[in-house]
């Protein structure tokens, strides 16, 4: 997936709130959005390197999005929107081996308290809800998720456990929007009822899978499929 226009270099000063960052921009003081809703502390650090896309429409409080930030030699991607495209990709692709030859058959599928990201279908008519969450934190080659808690995220697992009870195939999948990750845990540490429910979850009969990108200053690209280790 190319980025549709060019990314502009800045140096992030602050997040004021947790949708809006300062920014220095060729010396101006810039106002962006940061279309991620976590914490991200571990990226957005005064004077990290962030990249930013023009992005102006009616409504709009700021005219840029902060879409990339530098950590060390990699690029992660901040714009959590992008991670249901990117799981289109990889199923395009084959990239997820256990969810090949399932087309999409909607987006924003409605169940119980739930919209989840995509229903699929296989050839034969059996449907499959697909929860796609975006992942940014990776420690030591380890992607951990979330980065705070998550009560939304809890409910989607319980609710795609109903789906597998029901009869239906459901699975969430974990897009890790940079390219040192290796393996994907749950954050204890950040949200242990996350990693409890993702591990219930499982046992459930929810698949449960991953993928890593490339990421350049042009494109983020889904190219891996990532293990899981659900832990304890």
């Amino acid at each position: 997936m190319r980025f549709p226009s060019a990314l502009h270099s800045a140096t992030f000063l602050s997040r004021p709130n947790r949708f809006l960052a300062e920014t220095d921009l060729r010396g101006q003081k810039t106002l962006c959005h940061v279309p991620y809703s976590g914490r991200a502390g571990e990226l957005l650090t005064a004077g990290a390197r962030v990249y930013l896309q023009e992005h102006r429409g009616p409504g709009r409080k700021t005219g840029w999005d902060l879409v990339l930030v530098r950590s060390g030699r990699i690029l992660a991607c901040l714009d959590t929107r992008l991670s249901v495209p990117l799981a289109r990709e990889a199923l395009g692709a084959g990239i997820i081996p256990g969810l090949r030859g399932l087309g999409v058959a909607r987006a924003e599928y409605p169940f119980r308290d739930s919209r989840i990201d995509l229903l699929l279908q296989e050839p034969g008519g059996r449907r499959c809800l697909l929860e796609v969450k975006s992942c940014t934190l990776v420690e030591r080659e380890v992607a951990l998720f979330p980065d705070a808690p998550t009560e939304r995220g809890r409910r989607h697992l319980r609710d795609l456990s109903d789906a597998v009870r029901q009869g239906m195939r459901a699975a969430v999948l974990f897009v890790i929007q940079r390219p040192d990750g290796r393996v994907l845990a749950p954050h204890e540490a950040r949200d242990p009822r996350f990693g409890a429910a993702l591990r219930g979850a499982a046992s459930a009969g929810v698949e449960v899978y991953a993928c890593g990108c490339r990421v350049s200053r042009e494109e983020i690209r889904v190219d891996r499929q990532v293990p899981v280790q659900l832990g304890h």
